[in-house]
């Protein structure tokens, strides 16, 4: 357990992997009871005796949540965008069924004259 001078208390795993002292957070006290702490500790035990660096690996593991999260996040974002795609297409589709022949023909004649001349530029 690691104390710190604002008395502020966490479990800490040490460990010494490749040579070189590390150590890795558990969490804080009283959040997690000592029984829950022994047992994270036993298993970073199981790992570091398998040359597991669990300091290493807990970082990835919480980069990876965080990737996880804006990937969650972006999907959402294109589901919405998706949806209004869609609906832009039906007030299209409402709008060109009820414009009359000569209207949707005067457009249509505006949409070829716009692309011939975007391609002689």
């Amino acid at each position: 357990m690691l104390v710190s001078g604002t008395g502020y208390a966490a479990w800490r795993f040490r460990y010494w992997l490749a040579g070189k002292h590390k150590a890795v957070a558990i969490g804080p006290y009283p959040k997690i009871a000592i029984a829950e702490a022994r047992e994270i500790a036993a298993g970073f035990r199981v790992s570091v005796a398998n040359g597991v660096d669990v300091a290493e690996e807990k970082q990835a593991n919480k980069e990876l949540a965080k990737l996880e999260k804006e990937e969650a996040l972006l999907i959402a974002e294109v589901k919405a965008l998706e949806q209004q795609l869609v609906q832009v297409h039906e007030w299209i589709e409402q709008w060109w069924q009820s414009a009359s022949k000569a209207k949707r023909v005067a457009l249509h004649r505006q949409w070829k004259e716009r692309a011939k001349s975007g391609r002689d530029n």
